[in-house]
């Protein structure tokens, strides 16, 4: 007898252990049966599946409720049909599908997501209905379990706490229950935990807790498991063999080319195309897919968080839009998206839900390719036509296919494996999705504020650099390296408004700018790329691109300085005559961030805490008040805005300072006295900043001359007969003399 006692515990604890992995159980059908299932968490993409028998024509299957906001799932089998009811954010869906389902034999039921999209299947029948709810998130407030075949007596006496207090007197289900499984917002599959259950008259675990490898889900058949390897990378009876990874990480700055021209002489010109990718981001904005030529082009962009299309065959462009009202794709979630088109007609789908239909202009109904972009595009900025924006692709993306009528390119796939056909521009991290750590934006305070960096590392095969910058203010250097002791140098500066660049290899100085205002307050995406081995490259501001040849002998740009970030150092003694702004003393005010080096990211704010720069930022503010209503500018001063700053102008008054609080010198002259100011080297420059202010009664007299052992070049600033006058003689422009008069 006691050893009897002893065994019946037993058996009962093993149980107890055993059932949290069960793959396969009976439920009893009694008032009281019924097993409880840790939380289910669908959110957008998410799913839920098992495989029930039985002869018993109608039953509850499984329920779960949201207690707080009055969510709920409900499936039951309905006359041998299954029927499935939600409620979610106040939209409520019924669905049913299936017949004869009380026939004894295994079925496979699941209950999948996709954004406002609610899908029920059984084995091959599937109905699909959309939720019209202003918030669809399951689980906002507390999720109960998840029930399977019944609910806990005790319900019975506490229906308030159930959102359809009803399901308590439907029927329970009476059969077999297996293979459990949940996908928790759109991730891999999991069977998840048994948490309680009563009137489990049988259960069998062919599954062990280690039988599948690396986050495969083992599959119970009648005699025998299988390994589900479908949402993993990974294959072979156990998903024991690692699969080819086709994911591939973007910074910015990176792209994957296919060339149609490489394999025959002409382009590929196709009737209908099928392009197909899955991407994951927190990139508002970026490039994703171009492939066409001139007039012929399909192009796809995530733009604002939503993605568009232009499909032109050379009759015109066609957009195509997929921007749902509640939902964005740059919630760092994966997204797959297919875009087909079959002569004029087109159609671009996301995440098997979100779908947009066109109809194209024109009467064409071939596109013509020569070449094919993944990521982002070089010359972007100046093509125009077809392009949706210009900032290369920051994120993942997977399994990229393009099909162009029998012609099929896995580019993903042949771009991680080196195929000869595809090239790889920047460094692209194949078989990892990496998460994209974004730097914070800094503010760069006042004109004297600067972040200095080792020198940019000028490659032969190439260099880059971008940034992004945001300011008011019309003068300012941005950027500045050079070599100590030569004049090779490079630099980015603002004057008058307009993006200057400026670079010099020893022999002679290129400058140019972009003839776009700057100073708008709106952020601006600056780019620049330089090939050492041919004196030239390109820089850019948004969409506008120019190119650059270096004048001179020289070819190497020699940088052994270090990289001024927002100013141009403690000091602009010896600063190239070209940079005009740093000569007049101008560092940079404003805000920057996504400083890239060579593919290489550059946490500013990490580098300004580390050496303790003064004057920096942890943000980027636009404020709105003006700041001059509070009148700064003291003893008549002209006060003007300034990035999140007020600027005093004292030149017109008596008094200097930053509010023209401090009373300036006052010189006398009695006609035949002068100041001479010496400097201790001889200057060179392209550019003055003079003021003073006079009084006299005389008509006539000097008021300043510069001069210059070395060369004739001279500034005369004088009085003539009442009448102000300039001249300006500059010996290495042919004398030239420039005579400006005041005064009546």
């Amino acid at each position: 007898m006691p050893q009897t006692a002893t065994n019946c515990v037993l058996s009962g604890f093993l149980l107890l252990v055993l059932m949290p992995w069960t793959s396969s159980f009976s439920l009893e059908g009694s008032l009281s049966s019924y097993a409880k299932f840790q939380a289910w968490q669908p959110c957008q993409n998410g799913s839920l599946s098992f495989e029930f028998q039985t002869s018993i024509p109608s039953a509850l299957l499984m329920y779960t409720d949201d207690r707080v906001y009055r969510d709920y799932f409900e499936l039951t089998l309905l006359v041998g049909a299954l029927q499935l009811k939600v409620n979610l954010g106040g939209s409520h869906v019924r669905l049913n599908v299936g017949n004869n389902l009380n026939d004894s034999q295994w079925h496979k039921v699941s209950i999948s997501r996709q954004g406002r999209t609610v899908t029920l299947s059984v084995d091959q029948l599937s109905v699909s209905q959309e939720l019209y709810g202003q918030n669809l998130e399951f689980g906002r407030g507390r999720n109960s379990p998840v029930f399977i075949g019944g609910l806990p007596s005790e319900y019975r006496d506490r229906q308030s706490e159930l959102t359809l207090q009803h399901v308590i007197y439907q029927p329970f289900f009476n059969g077999d229950i297996r293979n459990v499984l949940y996908s928790n917002c759109g991730a891999m599959l999991i069977r998840p935990k048994m948490l309680d259950h009563f009137g489990i008259v049988g259960e069998t675990s062919l599954c062990t807790k280690d039988l599948c490898k690396n986050g495969g889900v083992c599959i119970t058949m009648d005699t025998e498991t299988k390994c589900d390897c479908s949402r993993t990378d990974y294959e072979g009876e156990f998903c024991e063999t690692e699969t080819q990874k086709s994911e591939a990480t973007f910074f910015g700055s990176e792209y994957i080319f296919y060339d149609f021209m490489a394999q025959r002489t002409d382009h590929i010109s196709s009737q209908s195309d099928r392009v197909e990718f899955y991407f994951r981001t927190e990139q508002h904005s970026g490039f994703l897919f171009y492939t066409g030529e001139k007039s012929d082009y399909i192009s796809i962009a995530l733009r604002s968080g939503t993605i568009m299309a232009i499909v032109n065959l050379g009759g015109g462009e066609t957009k195509v839009d997929v921007s749902p009202s509640d939902y964005r794709f740059d919630d760092n979630q994966w997204h797959h998206l297919l875009l087909t088109r079959s002569s004029r007609k087109v159609k671009m789908t996301v995440d098997g839900i979100h779908s947009t239909e066109r109809s194209m202009v024109g009467t064409f109904t071939m596109l013509d390719s020569k070449v094919l972009y993944v990521g982002g595009h070089p010359r972007a900025m100046r093509m125009g036509q077809g392009i949706i924006v210009t900032n290369y692709f920051k994120g993942c993306m997977k399994k990229v296919i393009y099909m162009a009528d029998s012609l099929k390119l896995d580019l993903s796939k042949m771009a991680s494996m080196g195929n000869s056909f595809v090239q790889v521009e920047g460094k692209i991290t194949f078989n990892q999705c990496q998460d994209i750590v974004e730097t914070n934006p800094i503010t760069f305070t006042t004109p004297e504020s600067f972040i200095p960096l080792p020198r940019w590392e000028v490659r032969k095969e190439g260099s880059s650099l971008s940034f992004t910058f945001q300011t008011s203010e019309d003068k300012g250097v941005i950027m500045y390296n050079r070599r100590r002791g030569n004049s090779d140098f490079f630099a980015f500066e603002i004057f008058d408004g307009y993006l200057w660049f400026i670079i010099d290899l020893g022999s002679g100085a290129f400058k140019d700018k972009i003839a776009k205002k700057i100073n708008d307050k709106m952020p601006h995406h600056v780019t620049l790329k330089h090939f050492a081995t041919r004196k030239s490259g390109s820089f850019s501001l948004d969409n506008e691109a120019k190119d650059y040849t270096v004048p001179g002998n020289s070819t190497n740009l020699n940088l052994d300085g270090e990289l001024y970030v927002g100013g141009f150092g403690t000091s602009n003694e010896g600063i190239p005559k070209d940079l005009w702004a740093g000569t007049l003393g101008y560092g940079y005010v404003g805000c920057m961030q996504d400083l890239v080096l060579n593919e290489n990211k550059v946490d500013l704010l990490m580098v300004a805490r580390k050496n303790s720069r003064a004057g920096i930022g942890d943000r980027c503010k636009v404020e709105t008040w003006v700041k001059c209503s509070t009148r700064p500018c003291l003893n008549g001063g002209a006060c003007s805005e300034g990035w999140n700053r007020y600027m005093c102008d004292c030149r017109g008054t008596s008094y200097r300072g930053t509010q023209c609080q401090s009373v300036a010198s006052t010189l006398n002259f009695d006609g035949g006295q002068y100041m001479k100011v010496a400097f201790p080297e001889e200057s060179v420059t392209e550019v003055e900043d003079i003021s003073l202010r006079f009084r006299t009664e005389r008509e006539s007299g000097l008021l300043l001359v510069t001069s210059s052992q070395k060369s004739s070049d001279m500034l005369l600033l004088y009085l003539d007969r009442g009448k102000l006058k300039l001249e300006i003689s500059i010996s290495n422009q042919k004398e030239v003399g420039i005579k400006k008069s005041m005064g009546s």
